[in-house]
């Protein structure tokens, strides 16, 4: 082409064309790469998860204390993206700043460690571990570790489908005909549902029994109670702990007795969860529940009042 020489309208046109559409184009170039915020929110839950736990149990040594938490810290940056990593991060500086220097903080509150000056350490301690672990992410991740543009995290069981397995001892106390009794024993259940951002919907099967002191008897006999029910929960997840609101339609048959009995449980359970094992996150807590029990022809009315320890896990398939 001669210096000079003006190009023909058409072609004009079209390249016109093309510079004003050009930012429209770059823009839906980079849209398919853009990292889900979901995942950038799971990543960054899991970090501190895995921090608190750490800090639970006595942060002391900064490098010691990152060296401790390094592998769990991996087993979820590996399967973030690259994207999503970067953006964790930026939030994660953005917290930092904001929530100040934490030796400056502790010098100003006159060398003492409040909880503000706690929080600014967890987030400090919390960017450290993102930003090691992104560093070394493409040295250090296994080739069988594949990143997932959806990431949903590690270290909780938010927007998934799960199974819940727990059992635990009891002791119980009841209350009928106007006399009561004490007893023990010990209960398992296997429930399935969904659980969201913050809260979990399950259901399922659940079998318990134990004995209990019949009153008036010399000497002392006791009663063989097995109790099959079928639990409703519904569970608030806050970080590591979890608040189970549970509702059950509840049956009772005696080793000396067949006959059923029918009845309904209200119950509450305050647990908190560890970090994940093996595809497992293992929790325990304490419950507390009350039952009432029917009066039909094969025994009286009973109120029931039971509590005791509970140990447990989620798997999400």
């Amino acid at each position: 082409m001669a210096y000079g020489r003006t190009l023909p309208r058409p072609t004009l046109t079209l390249l016109a064309a093309l510079a004003l559409c050009s930012p429209v184009l770059a823009a839906s170039a980079q849209t398919p790469g853009a990292p889900s915020e979901a995942s950038v929110a799971a990543l960054i839950f899991d970090l501190e998860r895995i921090v608190a736990s750490e800090e639970s149990g006595g942060w002391l040594l900064e490098q010691a204390a990152q060296d401790a938490i390094h592998h769990d810290v991996m087993e979820s940056v590996c399967r973030a993206t690259q994207p999503v990593r970067a953006r964790a991060v930026e939030r994660l500086t953005e917290r930092t700043v904001a929530l100040g220097d934490p030796r400056a903080l502790y010098e100003r509150a006159g060398g003492q460690l409040t909880p503000q000056v706690q929080s600014a350490l967890s987030a400090q301690r919390t960017l450290s571990a993102l930003q090691r672990g992104a560093q070394v992410a493409p040295g250090e991740c296994p080739f069988w570790v594949r990143a997932n543009p959806e990431f949903r995290g590690l270290q909780s069981t938010r927007d998934r489908w799960i199974v819940n397995f727990d059992t635990g001892g009891t002791v119980t106390l009841r209350s009928t005909q106007g006399d009561w009794s004490i007893g023990a024993g010990g209960f398992g259940r296997l429930l399935g549902g969904y659980s969201f951002t913050h809260a979990s919907l399950l259901a399922g099967l659940e079998l318990g029994g134990g004995a209990l002191v019949e009153p008036h008897t010399n000497p002392t006999a006791f009663a063989v109670n097995y109790i099959p029910a079928l639990p409703v929960i519904l569970r608030l997840h806050r970080d590591a702990w979890n608040l189970d609101l549970e509702g059950a339609s509840v049956a009772l048959f005696q080793a000396s007795n067949h006959a059923l009995s029918y009845g309904v449980r209200g119950g509450v359970t305050i647990g908190v969860s560890a970090l994940r094992v093996r595809g497992i996150l293992p929790w325990f807590g304490l419950g507390l529940a009350t039952e009432y029990h029917f009066e039909n022809a094969a025994r009286p009315a009973a109120l029931y009042l039971r509590g005791g320890l509970r140990v447990g896990g989620v798997w999400d398939p």
